[in-house]
């Protein structure tokens, strides 16, 4: 995946971009999107497997990395992938850029996430994904106007953070979720303002 990214020349894009996964394959690296740019025409750069009713591909990062994609390039889309490190990792999505959209993702953390399964920053969408993990958050959310529905996050029964952290965020929205933590509330909020939950548990 990482090389297909890589080969993309120039990184001024002109229309929308993707990368097309067409096999179930595990890949064993940090997936990095960075340094794009896009003029008027194109608005994304999309990472997702071509038929998802055949399966979806694995990225299973490696103990170097920090995360399974680390994306600190605006208007990313990833869809239809499973995330599950074999190694200790710190995320398995961390997006630092706006305008991210997780969709069909599937973060299986295997006790190998330490910090947050997916963490993401302003305008960030997360739909029909889950997110299992053991000792890290499950979903951290720092920005601001991210929403977030028909998704979960679930961490293990003696796991002592929540599984949702809305941390010095305001304005998002999360609906028809569901959140459960062993031993912590399945939901935290800090120095947030302005956040709305419902049809949630």
């Amino acid at each position: 995946i990482q090389g297909a990214i890589d080969s993309i020349t120039p990184k001024t894009l002109t229309g929308h971009t993707c990368v097309i996964i067409t096999d179930v394959a595990t890949y064993a690296e940090q997936v990095t999107v960075e340094g794009f740019s896009f003029t008027s025409g194109a608005s994304s750069f999309t990472i997702r497997r071509s038929d998802p009713g055949f399966g979806k591909p694995v990225v299973a990062p490696l103990s170097t990395s920090t995360a399974a994609f680390k994306i600190v390039n605006s208007s990313v889309n990833i869809s239809y992938i499973d995330i599950k490190p074999a190694q200790s990792v710190a995320y398995g999505v961390l997006a630092s850029s706006s305008f991210v959209t997780i969709s069909y993702v599937n973060v299986d953390a295997g006790g190998y996430i330490w910090q947050a399964g997916v963490r993401t920053s302003t305008n960030a969408t997360i739909s029909y994904s889950s997110i299992t993990v053991t000792a890290a958050y499950g979903l951290q959310i720092d920005g601001e106007l991210t929403t977030v529905r028909y998704s979960s996050a679930m961490n293990s029964a003696t796991s002592t953070q929540p599984a949702l952290f809305i941390n010095g965020a305001s304005s998002n929205t999360i609906s028809n979720s569901y959140f459960r933590s062993g031993s912590a509330d399945g939901g935290s909020i800090n120095s947030s303002h302005y956040n709305a939950i419902s049809y949630s548990t």
